[in-house]
């Protein structure tokens, strides 16, 4: 096949900018994918906010990202991505294939064009569900429909088995990845703390890392932001971790810029991830495991799928388990994680991947 260099359209919500200053995984991932498919000499144009940098050129779809403007918060987010898809869409002449990072706008859009549309499901299937079940039974399969127009993506073998079993849709799998050449630094000796790094909320599990450090004499740096919006945030930070800072075993660091994170997560003796949810993916694992810190976790979810029970970190159940992993952890090679990283998680793999996927939708 002719791999000649491609118009490709990459689309998204404009709830963050690209790359994002507030924690935003998927608009990360768009910025990784839009810098290397340029770096690679292909034509991408990124329909988003206007205050956005990237490496390619920007169809403005609205001034600002709608997170950090109030003016803009008079909309539901929804008109802000309708509006993103329909400008995208309209111009869809201008590309070899549009990957649309909407999801659910793909299907609207897609069926009515000839250009091959690729969109990658960010979000875990459990929220696709939760629409459908707003609804009776009885109209569930008119609500959640498996005939998607678009080609999906999943983000791990965990959730293309879920989408496959609960929605009946198949799908690609392509891990998300990192770029090598930002996180290039790593340690090979452990640190003097343990992290838990993620937003402050009893989903993530960072109750379940204070008590399981409270058993051990380690120290647990938490580190994250407090969604100040959210009444049960607001409440669950105030019973479950408020109450432990007065030990000398925890720590609230509050929230993390990148360059403050990288540093964060090097310095740790490990990454606490017991996760109270199944992860669709788990980012903060691979950034850990890039900067050679193993991550003990919870055996759910798309975790398995990254982390190498034993070698690159520990996979666990309780909290007793939990606890118990903490004080051996040290024993394992710090570049073995990293290696796991490389390996399986950079950038370069995970566009690869993509690259191959448009190219094959193009030439059927």
């Amino acid at each position: 096949m002719n791999k000649r260099s491609l118009n490709i359209a990459q689309v998204t919500n404009c709830y963050e900018s690209v790359p994002p200053i507030n924690k935003a995984g998927l608009e990360q991932m768009v910025y990784y994918l839009v810098e290397e498919l340029a770096a690679r000499g292909h034509n991408v144009t990124l329909f988003g906010s206007a205050d956005s940098k990237v490496s390619a050129r920007i169809e403005p779809v609205w001034p600002v990202a709608v997170s950090r403007d109030k003016a803009s918060q008079v909309r539901d987010i929804g008109w802000y991505t309708h509006l993103a898809a329909k400008k995208a869409y309209s111009k869809y002449k201008e590309f070899d294939i549009i990957h649309d990072h909407t999801y659910f706008e793909s299907d609207l859009y897609a069926g009515f064009i000839p250009t091959p549309v690729v969109t990658t499901m960010h979000h875990p299937v459990a929220f696709e569900l939760s629409l459908r079940n707003e609804f009776p039974p009885s109209y569930h399969k008119y609500v959640v429909n498996k005939d998607f127009n678009a080609h999906v993506v999943s983000v791990s073998e965990f959730q293309a088995k879920m989408l496959q079993e609960h929605v009946g849709r198949p799908s690609s799998v392509i891990h998300n990845g990192l770029p090598l050449q930002e996180w290039h630094e790593y340690s090979t000796k452990p640190g003097n703390y343990f992290a838990y790094l993620g937003y402050i909320s009893g989903f993530k599990g960072v109750g379940q890392a204070i008590q399981a450090i409270l058993k051990t004499d380690k120290q647990l740096k938490i580190a994250g932001p407090i969604d100040d919006h959210d009444e049960a945030s607001i409440k669950f930070f105030k019973e479950e971790v408020e109450p432990y800072l007065s030990s000398q075993q925890v720590e609230y660091l509050g929230p993390l810029d990148n360059h403050q994170k990288k540093a964060f997560l090097k310095k740790a003796t490990a990454t606490l991830m017991p996760v109270q949810w199944d992860e669709p993916f788990g980012l903060v694992a691979i950034e850990s495991l890039a900067v050679g810190t193993p991550v003990i976790a919870n055996k759910r979810g798309a975790l398995p799928e990254i982390i190498e029970d034993g070698v690159s970190g520990f996979l666990v159940e309780t909290i007793d388990e939990l606890a118990e992993k903490i004080n051996v952890v040290d024993k394992l090679n710090r570049e073995q994680a990293r290696q796991r990283f490389v390996d399986n998680f950079s950038a370069a793999k995970m566009v690869d991947k993509y690259e191959e996927l448009y190219y094959k939708l193009i030439e059927k």
